[in-house]
């Protein structure tokens, strides 16, 4: 067997707790996918690193101390590059004087966008083009498949006399 080989370590059945490292850690060949992050999980690491600050003696400032990212990151299991820029968004809104939110701002606007189906349109289609899905869905100008999974959520029904 080769000693080289790459591995795969798929965490959680999400896509967001994916995590893609090698075997043998962080070598040139390694593939990393990057872990999004709860908003828990970013208010913590910018706590953590706030317990790492002190006050500059020249300008006044609070400044991280020495290897206090890679501390965090490590220990977080995130990269330096993600610890880095939650600081800086934290860093942004201290000077701003504002709140500090270091919440993500990638759950507003994710996922897969709706389809809207007017289903007030059913009761105008003629009676002989309502007998199936097939045509139901034709006539709406929505999928058959959208049409079913309405038909399974139960906001339309089958109708007979």
């Amino acid at each position: 067997m080769n000693a080289d080989v790459n591995w795969a370590v798929v965490t959680g059945s999400d896509h967001d707790d994916i995590d893609t490292t090698t075997a043998q850690g962080n070598t040139s060949g390694s593939t990393r996918r990057r872990k999004y992050l709860t908003n828990k999980q970013r208010q913590k690491i910018y706590e953590d690193l706030l317990e790492r600050c002190v006050i500059s003696k020249k300008t006044g400032k609070l400044t991280q101390k020495k290897h206090s990212t890679a501390e965090v990151a490590s220990k977080f299991n995130v990269t330096m590059k993600v610890v880095q820029s939650i600081w800086r968004i934290a860093k942004r809104s201290r000077e701003a004087d504002e709140p500090v939110d270091v919440s993500s701002k990638r759950a507003k606007n994710c996922g897969r966008k709706r389809v809207d189906v007017d289903l007030s349109q059913m009761h105008l289609i003629p009676y002989n083009n309502r007998t199936t899905i097939r045509s139901c869905a034709e006539a709406l100008h929505v999928s058959k498949s959208k049409l079913h999974k309405l038909f399974k959520e139960g906001l339309i029904r089958r109708h007979t006399n």
